[in-house]
């Protein structure tokens, strides 16, 4: 069994990194955004909604096989720790990360990109930066004791991906 969550901050590269596992260790891929999107939920989720998430997500997460990325509600991230065998947080400076949404949005020009949009997306990073990423880390501490039955990954921007790729399949042959 692989069960795999990637967080991280917007243009942390979640879904690159998650895309890329998913091609090579053939593991079915989860991007939230895409998986809660029909049920609209609002930026602070009513417990209705959260209650919704957590259903969509438990349906994931009882699969043997998964690779799921993104926010979603702060209320569901100790779930998927729990549920998740690796965790892997990208860490990546705010100067990257806006550098990346410059990019993203000037490849998105032809969709006439507002700067209502552009303030919205640096909004939520920094949102991510002084509340999220604190969850987060509480969350990972808590498991970094554990002992083997986790896998922590805690990567910034340099991070390489085939020794990723190889403490995740070193780990799934220890752990299977």
């Amino acid at each position: 069994m692989c069960k795999i969550v990637i967080v991280g901050n917007a243009n942390s590269g979640k879904t690159t990194l998650g895309k890329q596992l998913h091609k090579d260790l053939a593991i079915p891929f989860f991007e939230l955004d895409n998986v809660l999107k029909h049920l609209h939920t609002s930026t602070f989720p009513t417990r209705q909604q959260i209650r919704q998430q957590k259903r969509e997500l438990n349906k994931i997460m009882n699969k043997d096989n998964w690779i799921i990325e993104g926010w979603g509600a702060s209320q569901t991230y100790e779930d998927r720790f729990n549920h998740a065998k690796i965790i892997i947080f990208l860490d990546i400076p705010s100067p990257v990360r806006l550098k990346r949404w410059h990019k993203r949005l000037e490849q998105n020009k032809s969709e006439n990109i507002s700067l209502d949009l552009y303030q919205t997306g640096v909004e939520k990073m920094h949102r991510f930066d002084s509340h999220v990423k604190p969850m987060i880390l509480y969350f990972i501490g808590k498991y970094k004791d554990i002992g083997d039955s986790k896998l922590i990954l805690n990567l910034d921007e340099n991070f390489n991906y085939e020794e990723v790729l190889n403490q995740i399949n070193n780990f799934n042959s220890i752990s299977e």
